[in-house]
């Protein structure tokens, strides 16, 4: 079978156009249409469908199945430039607010009084604290990297988010434990409002990262990310309510990030849903013209 950028380029060469002018026709660059012939990239869906208008070919000519599917998956999940940019914005401000995290973790240990043995021990639940505060950093740094490149697909995409709900579901359930002014029942609450995070986490794996489709995959990431938002406003309110020792920037920017966080998976999924739907209808018009 002849792979699409064979056929794209066989297309073009029929047609007579050279890949400069495909590409000012297409609104992209001679690199650009450089790239797909080599089988290095793939267009997007839209473009795709302007290719076969282009060169007055059938999109059936141009792509098979298989390579229907590679387009939405091999491709970045966002696509548009300014959203990308917003993305990778948000990791960016994520990444340095968890290294100041850490760095204020530090210099409250360092501050502690020493005196008797010049020892300071540190926790348990503070040392599983930092070494996942770590694992989403360096998560967090992956994704932001493949945003940048334009390599941020789907099971990627899926990795950073499933690296990031787990190791924020394992810090909830130890804050929750550990918390002093939390009672009983509270903390039954909050640890309530953590597993539904496990649900999501699992969702995630199964759409982004082994490409299953299914229709309630993202209205089940919709509704436990809304309660995720509902446990982080909840969580933080407990903080304010009962902590001696509150701090309201940091309380905020805790809030905010999670809150963002969330947001941002709910609109991934909800572009890749699309992608794929738009995907499924090209190939239906393809099938019936």
């Amino acid at each position: 079978m002849i792979e699409f950028g064979e056929q794209l380029r066989r297309a073009r060469e029929t047609k007579g156009l050279t890949q400069q002018s495909l590409a000012e026709q297409l609104f992209v660059t001679r690199q650009t249409v450089s790239r797909w012939e080599c089988g290095d990239r793939y267009p997007d869906l839209l473009t795709t469908k302007r290719i076969s208008q282009v060169l007055e070919v059938s999109l059936d000519d141009l792509l098979s199945d298989n390579e229907m599917t590679k387009i939405v998956e091999k491709n970045p999940v966002i696509e548009k430039k300014s959203s990308n940019n917003l993305m990778i914005a948000l990791y960016t401000l994520i990444i340095f607010s968890y290294v100041f995290n850490i760095a204020s973790v530090f210099s409250n240990l360092f501050k502690m009084d020493t005196s008797v043995d010049m020892t300071i021990s540190i926790p348990v639940e503070t040392i599983v604290g930092l070494t996942l505060l770590i694992v989403i950093i360096v998560t967090f740094i992956y994704g932001m990297v493949n945003a940048i490149k334009g390599t941020l697909n789907p099971k990627r995409m899926g990795f950073v988010n499933i690296v990031y709900l787990i190791s924020d579901l394992v810090r909830g359930v130890i804050n929750a434990i550990s918390t002093p002014y939390l009672n009983g029942s509270g903390r039954v609450i909050a640890v309530l409002l953590i597993l539904p995070q496990a649900v999501c986490a699992a969702v995630i794996y199964k759409m982004f990262v082994s490409q299953k489709d299914n229709e309630m995959y993202p209205r089940i990431i919709y509704i436990t990310s809304i309660i995720e938002i509902i446990y982080s406003v909840y969580i933080e309110c407990a903080i304010c309510k009962y902590s001696a020792y509150v701090d309201p920037m940091g309380i905020l920017t805790e809030c905010f990030l999670g809150i963002s966080l969330i947001v941002l998976i709910i609109y991934q999924t909800r572009v890749l849903s699309q992608k794929r739907q738009l995907g499924l209808d090209i190939k239906k018009c393809s099938s019936i013209n």
